[in-house]
Order: structure tokens, then sequence, then C-alpha cells
């Protein structure tokens, strides 16, 4: 019997792998063929409350992952922001940013990150407070 762990593999990706082994019996091959896991995915993506001068975001991902959300005025600032993160790992996210101004056009998006650092993001999308 062998054992062979295999490191640094990529998530969603097919793999071959061949083994060779001679023992008193003589030598014999082998193989086998499989697909990794799928990486981290954001799905149920919603804006579960918005009020005038707040908003929470909910979300699912396929693994436990942290939470992390990224509002701003201007499209080009959610790229250099710092997001407001939860540490804690979990399937199932959500996400309250406080201290907004009433009728306002925001943008947001909403990123996790796994035990692994496979990390997801959601694409930017637009709010307006009430």
């Amino acid at each position: 019997s062998h054992n062979l762990n295999i490191s640094g593999l990529r998530a969603d990706k097919n793999y071959t792998i061949r083994v060779y082994s001679v023992g008193p019996g003589g030598a014999g091959y082998g193989g086998a063929s499989f697909r990794t896991q799928p990486g981290l995915v954001i799905s149920n993506l919603v804006i579960s409350n918005l009020s005038p001068n707040s908003i929470t975001v909910a979300w699912d991902t396929n693994y436990p992952a942290n939470s992390q959300i990224l509002v701003c005025r201007l499209t080009f600032m959610c790229f250099f922001g710092t997001p407001v993160i939860d540490p804690a790992l979990t399937n199932v996210h959500t996400m309250t940013v406080n201290n907004l101004s009433t009728g306002t056009t925001y943008y947001y998006y909403v990123r996790s990150v796994d035990a692994l650092n496979y990390r997801s993001s959601s694409r930017l999308a637009r709010f307006t407070t009430p």
C-alpha cells in the first residue's frame, strides 16, 4: 500500500497521475485522472436592507471564508479603498456599512478569502440610499 500527498494543485483543474512500482513480483503501472474542487465562489448576493444611512449585503460562498465589503462614492475609489472585514470563516455572509448619506449613489463590491487564500469578488454594483 502506498500513499502520496500532492500539494500546489490549482482549483477546478483536470490532472492525470501515473505511478510505477517495482517489487519482488515484478513491475506495475497505473494511473488515475481527477478534477480538483472548484475555487471559492460567491453566490446569492443581495442587498438585504437599505436605509437612508446604511446598507446590509448578504451572500454565500461554497467554502468557509471571511467577509469583506467596500462601499465608495466614486467607482475608481472602490479599487483603492480599504474594505470592512469580518475575519470569521463562514459560508453565509452578512455585512453592514453605516454612516452613509441620504439620497446618495454609492458603489460596492464584496469579497471573500478562504483558509487556503483563494479569493473571490463580486462585480462592482451601485445603489442609492433612500
